[in-house]
């Protein structure tokens, strides 16, 4: 008996994480698509078509730009997720960053259009755990550097800008159905003299 009661904890201590994240994204489609496009496939350009495509997304728009000073690519899929019509966007851009460095960007951006999605938009407010940048009314803007797990909130502009701290982040909540998750990877180091 005592065994029974051992595997059903342990069922339960490994499952129950699980279920919650589970019923968690059938309550709420559109921070499941963000998990499954944004954070799993890693906004990579390349996995996020697989991942859209394999799921049945049929592509939208695509375009690219190699000229200077910012070579960017944009790829878009209309896709649906749990019975919500989506609009998936994946760009990237290869940015200016201080004399002769270069910063890459990756936006990953959804837009839904049906139903309640308020149950969304506040687990992407969970996901972000930092304050909410001050300033913007219609637009939210959660501005953070990534150290492991932890999300470490940016103060200030200038600290937004520098060049040596790492990554940057950035998520914007739009209205209240939409988002853009954008990744700004910090220029190779400069080469030392």
């Amino acid at each position: 008996m005592h065994l029974r009661s051992f595997v059903a904890c342990l069922a339960s201590a490994l499952l129950g994480p699980v279920s919650t994240l589970h019923a968690q994204d059938q309550s709420a489609p559109l921070f499941a698509a963000f998990r499954t496009y944004c954070l799993e496939a890693g906004a990579d350009p390349d996995q996020v078509r697989m991942a859209v495509e394999v799921a049945g997304g049929k592509a939208h728009v695509q375009g690219a730009s190699t000229s200077t000073p910012w070579p960017m690519t944009m790829q878009s899929w209309d896709f649906i997720a749990q019975g919500h019509r989506m609009i998936l966007t994946i760009g990237t851009a290869q940015q200016p960053d201080g004399h002769g460095m270069v910063a890459k960007t990756t936006n990953c951006t959804i837009y839904s259009y049906g139903g309640d999605e308020s149950a969304s938009m506040e687990a992407l407010r969970k996901w972000a755990g930092v304050p909410r940048d001050p300033g913007g009314s219609f637009t939210e803007f959660y501005n953070f550097r990534k150290k492991g797990a932890a999300h470490i909130p940016i103060a200030n502009q200038a600290e937004h800008a520098t060049e040596d701290a790492g990554d940057r982040w950035q998520l914007a909540l739009i209205g209240k159905n939409s988002f853009q998750l954008t990744r700004t990877m910090a220029p190779p180091s400069k080469p030392s003299n």
